[in-house]
């Protein structure tokens, strides 16, 4: 009986960027307003920062174009540490759950007895006089073998710090407390080292399957991290963004970062509306609002459909506008426009949908994305034959649940053919493993999908006829059409 193999999610997204606060680690949020509560707000206007920090607005732009789920992964200030403090002579350790100066606009008030406290956090923004967040603990007890002890309630809830109990309580009444104990801010300006961890963070979360770098247009050197990060693990997807300069290059030189099936890349960059004097508008790159883009087609129609001719949502404009004949000349080299079609009625859309390769077969977006898709949830649902038998009985269980699925993909829409042999096969037998792999307990099973590839251009031939059509001696009126 065949196993059922259950899809894997292809609309879970990760960012990684620098923010004004939040977790070291890379953590879930599921809207912008989740976003700011756990990582604070826009980066461009604090004190120090002389370039835009974009990973703000592709969160944004992100969750209003359709996406639901996004990892942040935090890209701290180069050389920053956590702030902190231990209160109560060394009996308590309070520290920001992540490196950065913004630890040291934290304000605490502390009251305890040998046996329990009350413990009150308020984060202050810079400039700020009123507390951005607020935390209350009361009555944390201080004995580890109460279920509710204190580091256990604090630190699985906390926006804010990390809490050790060092020693031994005593009576502690502190109401102006503040971590400014280390706290180095660090560089303010981004660096490539800086964002070169987060892809290992990542690498632990199976479900992702886009993953955008927004501050790549600052340090381009990440895009060859990025992308052998996507092709290393075998189930996520690059996003790139054109710089500023590239944008405004000649369509005749510019050319994609990298030759890889495993990105793409997109211009121009959008206009969003920022809390920036004068204008209130800022010029952000794309990469957050097209991976909300593919969350929305998944979701919609599934990965089988490239994420094109759909509308940018949370925009008011582009910085550059894009032709007719610069499209001509950049979609074969796969570069992926955004266009301004809203003079026609039809509003601004994302209208390329190529890879960066210039391997015909890895040509479209939703060619790579489908063949993760149906490898991860192959890979995954049939981890079962891992403690299995390899003989003939294992092998004819894992062909009928891969065929299962894969027929599944077909009548979907997902695979061409006008017959299932036309979509797929699946082999598992003796032809495809070799008494080696057998001895070695190797199960090896081969598929092969014929995807369907997306219309770029269609074609209308229309021909009408006089009411005297063709009679003899009057020509064909189109000899050219078939």
């Amino acid at each position: 009986m065949p196993h059922i193999i259950q899809g894997v999610t292809t609309s879970t997204a990760a960012f990684i960027g620098q923010t004004e606060r939040g977790p070291a680690f890379p953590h879930l949020v599921t809207s912008w307003a989740e976003y700011i509560s756990w990582y604070g707000d826009y980066l461009d206007r604090t004190p120090g920062c002389t370039a835009f920090r974009y990973l703000p607005y592709a969160v944004r732009g992100f969750f209003e174009n359709g996406g639901q789920r996004l990892f942040i992964a935090r890209a701290a200030p180069p050389g920053s540490t956590p702030a902190h403090a231990s209160p109560g002579h060394g009996a308590m350790l309070l520290e920001a759950i992540s490196p950065g100066a913004w630890g040291s606009n934290i304000r605490f008030s502390l009251r305890a007895t040998a046996e329990s406290f009350d413990l009150t956090l308020n984060y202050f923004r810079a400039g700020n006089l009123n507390p951005e967040l607020t935390e209350r603990y009361n009555n944390l007890p201080a004995n580890p073998a109460d279920p509710n002890f204190a580091p256990t309630i604090v630190n699985s809830s906390s926006r804010l710090i990390n809490l050790t109990l060092t020693g031994t309580l005593a009576a502690i009444d502190l109401p102006n407390g503040v971590l400014d104990q280390g706290g180095d801010p660090g560089s303010p300006e981004p660096a490539a080292d800086q964002f070169r961890s987060a892809p290992i963070q990542l690498a632990a979360q199976p479900d992702i399957s886009l993953i955008p770098i927004p501050d790549d247009v600052l340090l381009p050197a990440l895009r060859a991290d990025l992308l052998l990060h996507c092709q290393t693990l075998g189930n996520r997807f690059a996003i790139l963004s054109c710089t500023e300069q590239e944008q405004s290059a000649s369509p005749a030189q510019l050319q994609p970062p990298a030759d890889s099936s495993w990105g793409a890349y997109y211009l121009p960059w959008l206009v969003v509306a920022a809390p920036h004097p004068p204008s209130g508008q800022l010029s952000v790159p794309p990469s957050g609002h097209v991976a909300g883009i593919y969350a929305r087609v998944d979701a919609q129609y599934g990965v089988q459909k490239a994420p094109a001719n759909e509308l940018v949502n949370g925009i008011q404009g582009l910085s550059h506008p894009v032709s007719q004949a610069q499209q001509d000349l950049l979609n074969p080299k796969g570069i992926n426009l955004i266009r301004d079609f809203r003079p026609q009625g039809r509003g601004i859309l994302a209208w390329g949908a190529r890879t960066m390769s210039s391997d015909s077969a890895w040509r479209y977006i939703n060619i790579r994305r489908l063949s993760i898709y149906l490898e991860q949830s192959l890979n995954r649902s049939l981890r079962w034959v891992e403690s299995e038998p390899n003989s003939e009985q294992t092998w004819a269980t894992v062909r009928l649940s891969a065929s299962a699925f894969l027929q599944t993909a077909w009548r979907n829409g997902a695979l061409a053919g006008s017959k299932q042999g036309d979509a797929f096969f699946v082999k598992c037998d003796r032809t495809t493993m070799t008494q080696d792999d057998l001895d070695n307990g190797r199960l090896i099973c081969l598929k092969g999908i014929a995807p369907v590839k997306p219309a770029e251009v269609v074609i209308f031939r229309i021909g009408q006829t006089t009411s005297e059509g063709t009679r003899p001696g009057h020509p064909d009126p189109w000899p050219h059409l078939p």
